[in-house]
């Protein structure tokens, strides 16, 4: 399989080269390009560099195709270029399927993940559609795309679709909202800001819609304010353009003197402050639980368990 050419005086591998000039070679990469060219001249190490090249994945590729070229007399690499496209429309098929499912899920608001990845409800879904989509098996056996941090990209990706789609409306029927903001701490025991727009379409029906949970380093009130326009910002949406906000009774919220609502209403005079309809009949049942002493004792117990708990290290 080696050839010399005397005019030159350099030495090439007949296979590779044939395969390079036809463009067949598509699954490897020759390392040493001069034995495809023909230029090879490295004396010194010529023995070793043979040895090598007979060894390489790209010799084995090229020595296959020229010999199935030759008795065929067909162009390989076209046919090996329709494999490759069909076999790239199969795996955007079962790409998709996977997305639709991963759709339903979190439409539904079912967990995705379980204890194990067998257990998980995204791959026995997926299992469950093998009866009508055969390919699938093959799909969840490769489980390229099914680890942990690429499920949680593609939901991040669905998220920001639907607030793209959400803020779009809101921008095509009318500049000016409201905010419901509050603050919780959740399982991991860190500070999360809960925002919520309030809007009006064109043939007044109001539409209420959760943007986004972010995390807060802390809970005073300016930290929860920037926090807020910056969410705003992001959404490409002005304080100016806020006519109404609501929070709950926590002083660092609604504080006649520092609060966030007076902090809001400073950028923007005409952002009404309303309490928060929730809080305000959480409140009246705290009130009616004064006249029992059985339910105001089992309140407290399970207020304070969940002190308790939340508050425990892990």
């Amino acid at each position: 399989w080696v050839t010399y050419c005397m005019t030159k005086g350099t030495i090439a591998c007949f296979f590779c080269k044939q395969a390079y000039t036809l463009k067949l070679l598509i699954f490897t990469y020759c390392a040493e390009l001069a034995f495809c060219s023909g230029d090879f001249s490295n004396w010194k190490k010529c023995y070793e560099k043979l040895e090598k090249q007979a060894k390489s994945h790209c010799h084995r590729e090229a020595s296959e195709k020229v010999m199935y070229f030759n008795d065929a007399g067909i162009n390989i690499g076209a046919k090996l270029d329709r494999q490759y496209k069909k076999a790239q429309e199969l795996h955007r098929q079962m790409f998709l399927k996977q997305l639709s499912s991963l759709k339903y899920l979190v439409h539904q608001g079912l967990s995705i993940h379980g204890n194990t990845d067998v257990e998980s409800n995204l791959l026995q879904l997926l299992k469950m559609r093998v009866e009508d989509v055969p390919e699938l098996m093959q799909w969840i056996q490769q489980g390229q795309y099914l680890s942990a941090d690429v499920i949680n990209e593609l939901i991040e990706m669905m998220g920001n679709t639907v607030l793209q789609s959400i803020l779009e409306d809101l921008h095509n029927s009318s500049i000016l909202f409201g905010i419901i903001v509050d603050e919780s701490k959740d399982n991991s025991n860190k500070e999360q800001m809960t925002c919520i727009l309030w809007w009006v379409l064109t043939d007044f029906s109001i539409h209420e819609d959760f943007i986004g949970m972010y995390q807060l380093e802390k809970t005073d009130a300016k930290t929860i304010t920037r926090s807020l326009k910056d969410t705003l910002l992001c959404c490409n949406l002005k304080v100016k353009d806020c006519q109404w906000q609501s929070y709950g009774v926590a002083a660092n919220m609604s504080d006649s003197l520092s609060g966030v609502a007076i902090l809001i209403r400073a950028e923007n005079s005409t952002a009404l402050n309303v309490h928060c309809n929730n809080h305000s009949l959480d409140l009246g049942f705290q009130g009616c639980t004064k006249i029992s002493q059985s339910l105001q004792n089992a309140l407290g117990f399970a207020q304070d368990l969940a002190v308790f708990i939340c508050a425990s290290p892990k």
